[in-house]
């Protein structure tokens, strides 16, 4: 009897330390959490403020590496503490910055970096309030920086599609026009081309013709079958004979 009775203290002694080790484990868990979260903020004031000051540089003196530098203390933002509120500004943060420098330097591989972050921020932060601006950026670079029109209209279309109602359709619907537009400009010479050129070897022979049959004869007298001019088939007639009376 008193066995099962120090079995049964022992059992119930082993349950509360696993129960206290559960707890202390969570509360250090969520103060790590927490600790994580004020460090993100912290990180993010500070690219903030690097920023306004890469901002406050006249263009041709901001390098390379200040780009850098500033996307990378966003960067560790998320990194820091993924779930931060300062998270998904942080990303976009990024993708602007990449965006831009790609425009300075003309790098095709950052503004396709650009892209790539925009692209997390849907696929990791989909309740995101940048979501919707996300993906319209994505279509207005591959459609002004990169001359992609097809993925640009893919991008459009797709913003037309998820968000109806919202001012950013209305402005993917301007862009797809004004890709329309582009493209009949384009296409627009090669389509004229033939009839501009059936014309243009039309013309000489019209006017030659017109001087024919406006040409006067040396004597003054309009140039008929006897005339010395050339007739439309560019065969010299002879003049008549008179008989002697």
């Amino acid at each position: 009897m008193g066995g099962q009775r120090d079995r049964s203290r022992g059992r119930r002694c082993r349950m509360a330390f696993l129960v206290l080790c559960l707890a202390v484990s969570a509360f250090a868990q969520g103060a790590s959490i927490q600790v994580k979260k004020q460090k993100a903020r912290t990180q993010f004031e500070s690219a903030e403020r690097m920023r306004e000051e890469l901002n406050g540089l006249p263009q041709k003196e901001r390098t390379r590496r200040e780009y850098q530098r500033v996307t990378d203390a966003y960067r560790r933002v998320y990194y820091t503490a993924p779930m931060s509120s300062k998270a998904d500004a942080s990303v976009i943060a990024a993708a602007e910055l990449l965006a831009e420098c790609g425009r300075a330097f003309n790098d095709e591989k950052l503004l396709r970096n650009a892209i790539s972050q925009y692209e997390f921020l849907r696929r990791e932060y989909p309740g995101s309030k940048y979501r919707f601006d996300a993906l319209f950026t994505i279509g207005q670079i591959y459609k002004d920086d990169l001359q992609e029109t097809d993925k640009a209209r893919e991008a459009f279309q797709e913003v037309i599609r998820r968000y109806p109602h919202m001012q950013v359709s209305a402005d993917a619907r301007e862009a797809l026009a004004e890709i329309d537009a582009q493209a009949r400009a384009r296409l627009r010479p090669h389509e004229r081309a033939p009839e501009a050129e059936a014309a243009a070897q039309s013309k000489p022979a019209e006017a030659h013709v017109e001087k024919v049959d406006a040409g006067l004869h040396p004597r003054g007298h309009r140039s008929g079958a006897g005339g010395e001019v050339r007739g439309r088939t560019g065969a010299k007639s002879r003049p008549h004979l008179l008989r002697p009376s």
